[in-house]
């Protein structure tokens, strides 16, 4: 159900994809399948190789329309995931490194209309909880930084460009664009 996604993670490259039965499979290159893993919903967001607790990257961070999940290199839950969302997520969930130095923020909107931010250990980002309220929005969160500053932007369904500074206020007010 999902488009098998190729993944670098330190010197190996490997695929996840999902089945119907909302099974995640990590393959490695040469076909092997190396893990499967139940899920109970479809994978939203691309899976994200990442170094939380180690040098080199070896999670992988996703979220599904009920939860957001951090596996290791086999395939089992880390930490303090999967984090059980409030409401449903209606998009994939962003992720950014602020600084560079695994700083990282998880974004992610909910049927609820609202924007969530969380950080590595999937406590709520102060200013995000709750996050604004956005309305429906099914694109994943972008972000970038501009002249030492952070834009986090949505696009409602409504037709709204939303635009956040690191804190989740605003950085300029909702612009009407369709």
């Amino acid at each position: 159900i999902t488009a098998p996604q190729s993944v670098l993670q330190g010197n190996e490259r490997f695929w996840v994809v999902q089945d119907g039965k909302n099974e995640l499979y990590r393959i490695a290159s040469g076909g092997e399948v190396l893990w499967k893993k139940p899920l109970g919903s479809r994978v939203l967001s691309s899976i994200f190789p990442l170094a939380y607790y180690s040098e080199a990257p070896t999670e992988l961070l996703f979220n599904t329309q009920d939860a957001i999940f951090l596996l290791d290199g086999r395939g089992q839950v880390v930490s303090s995931f999967p984090l059980r969302l409030q409401s449903l997520a209606t998009n994939g969930l962003l992720l950014t490194d602020f600084s560079g130095l695994g700083d990282y923020g998880i974004f992610l909107a909910c049927e609820n209309g609202r924007l969530y931010g969380f950080d590595r250990h999937g406590r709520p980002l102060e200013g995000w909880n709750p996050g604004p309220e956005v309305g429906r929005v099914v694109h994943p969160v972008q972000h970038f930084q501009f002249d030492k500053k952070d834009y986090l932007a949505c696009v409602s369904q409504e037709g709204l460009l939303h635009v956040f500074q690191r804190d989740g206020s605003y950085r300029f007010p909702p612009v009407p664009v369709g």
